[in-house]
């Protein structure tokens, strides 16, 4: 994240899925995605001309490690995938009926967040805790 933002690249929404939010996602809002840890980014701009910060974006996430991009300029493609994430408390609660669901909400600096998350999978492993965790901030810039 620090290097795409380093490369200006114009994101205006960034979200982090674990593999069980995906999971969980695939079968409530039936997106299909491989059940992996999972970034979805929002490039702001004028998709027509976006091509080169694609391009960008996706050899900075390949050199860091990632693998699957995919991108999409069609809005009913965009608007499944962002509705399911808005969709994915109820994904997740649905995948433990009769349990109750907490939520917590952290806020991190950019630089924080790659600590954040492996602390919380840290957490959950060594207190047996049942959970998805997911993250995200919204209109980087604008």
């Amino acid at each position: 994240m620090i290097q795409l933002l380093q490369n200006n690249i114009p994101l205006s929404r960034i979200e982090f899925l674990d593999q069980l939010s995906i999971a969980a996602a695939n079968e409530y809002s039936k997106v299909g995605l491989p059940a992996k840890p999972s970034l979805f980014l929002e490039i702001s701009g004028n998709q027509a001309d976006i091509g080169p910060v694609v391009r960008t974006t996706r050899e900075i996430i390949e050199e860091n490690g990632g693998s699957g991009f995919q991108h999409s300029s069609k809005m009913e493609e965009r608007s499944k995938l962002w509705k399911a994430r808005h969709e994915l408390y109820y994904a997740c609660k649905s995948t433990r009926p009769g349990h109750r669901t907490i939520i917590t909400d952290v806020c991190v600096p950019i630089s924080r967040l790659t600590d954040i998350i492996l602390q919380m999978q840290t957490y959950f492993e060594q207190y047996n805790i049942n959970g998805n965790l997911f993250l995200g901030t919204e209109n980087q810039h604008g």
